[in-house]
């Protein structure tokens, strides 16, 4: 029996922030160059405009699958009794939750899911035979475990979020990444990032002299308080920012990110440094456009030291306590990291290795 000759992929990305949006845009970027006939549906807690900014139109909408992530206190701080909530109540009746999905990837008719990387839709596609995948640098099966192991009720959820992930055909596991290796189904991939084009001469008009050095200050995509509340006036450095709540009054030397009509990787590229959190989207990013990276620090976030040590392998990167952030040792750090020289960034082909990964899914054979 001949295949349809538009093939139909569904994707779970999770809108725990911006970074799996980003994840996703290169892998489908790589999809559609390689089958530009790819009919997509994005399962996700994104709007359609932010979807948008990341994955050119056309594609199909359908309500997403549960997935918290995890509940945040902030931009930076996990909000661990929230979460635990959350998982408690959504795992009390997991197989209703199973039924339910699988009853809305049956109704799409999708050759394949994908999922970055809510794990109900995976588990729901299993139950209905759909074939499916996983691509991430994390699971929330991972990031669950290392901050609610032993409370009421996780063990059961836990179990259960770790059958629907090595349940997949393969977990795509993006670099940097969690080690994973409990995933028999993982398969190594390298870094994406969204590379962006030198735009370093538009971005210099922007401010009366054009600054020897351009910092870009982004902490992800979820909402809190500020958490740059100090921006230093340094001889010769101007700033990008992307949380209005940051923005010093009656300063020429600031700009926010929402206000200049450049591409965001583009900001990145063009940028000598990124002040930032850790996590995947900003990290990838900037090492491989060639930007420094200074990060606050994150002990309690699992990716963190993978993160950290593959910029430092890789990059010109380095850390700040949160309590140092808005003192002048921001300042000291700084002017320290503009003026180490840069080594050549790394290339980003995961999202071409990832992109055939599932062409060969899709292809006769394997669904």
């Amino acid at each position: 029996m001949p295949r349809r000759t538009m093939p139909h992929l569904v994707i779970d990305i999770t809108a725990h922030g911006l970074g799996h949006l980003a994840q996703t845009s290169s892998v489908v970027a790589a999809l559609r160059r390689r089958r530009p006939d790819l009919r997509l549906t994005l399962r996700t807690g994104h709007g359609a405009a932010t979807l948008a900014r990341f994955i050119d139109p056309p594609w199909d909408l359908a309500p997403p699958p549960p997935d918290l992530g995890m509940a945040m206190l902030d931009a930076n701080r996990v909000d661990v009794a929230a979460s635990h909530r959350y998982y408690a109540d959504l795992h009390r009746d997991w197989g209703s939750v199973v039924a339910t999905q699988s009853s809305a990837l049956t109704a799409l008719k999708p050759d394949l899911l994908l999922s970055n990387i809510a794990y109900t839709g995976l588990a729901g596609a299993q139950a209905a035979g759909i074939p499916c995948l996983a691509a991430c640098s994390l699971n929330w099966h991972d990031v669950a475990a290392a901050y609610l192991s032993g409370l009421p009720g996780m063990d059961a959820a836990l179990a259960q979020m770790h059958a629907a992930y090595a349940g997949a055909r393969a977990f795509i596991r993006l670099e940097p990444a969690l080690p994973m290796d409990s995933l028999p189904n993982r398969v190594a991939v390298s870094p994406v990032a969204r590379l962006g084009t030198d735009r370093r001469t538009d971005l210099d008009r922007l401010f009366p002299q054009p600054p020897r050095h351009l910092v870009v200050v982004s902490f992800g995509g979820i909402a809190g308080p500020p958490i740059l509340t100090r921006v230093p006036r340094l001889d010769g450095v101007a700033w990008l920012l992307n949380d209005p709540q940051s923005l010093p009054p009656g300063r020429d030397d600031v700009r926010l990110v929402d206000e200049v009509p450049v591409p965001f990787q583009d900001m990145v590229r063009s940028a000598d440094l990124a002040l930032t959190k850790p996590g995947y989207g900003m990290f990838a990013d900037s090492i491989c456009n060639g930007t420094r990276l200074l990060s606050l620090t994150r002990p309690d976030w699992p990716e963190t030291p993978w993160l950290t040590g593959w910029a430092k392998a890789h990059g010109v990167a380095g850390e700040i306590d949160t309590s140092a952030l808005n003192t002048p040792a921001l300042d000291a750090l700084l002017l320290d990291m503009l003026a180490r020289p840069i080594p050549p960034p790394p290339p980003a082909r995961g999202g071409e290795e990832a992109a055939a990964i599932v062409l060969d899914f899709l292809g006769e054979g394997r669904v």
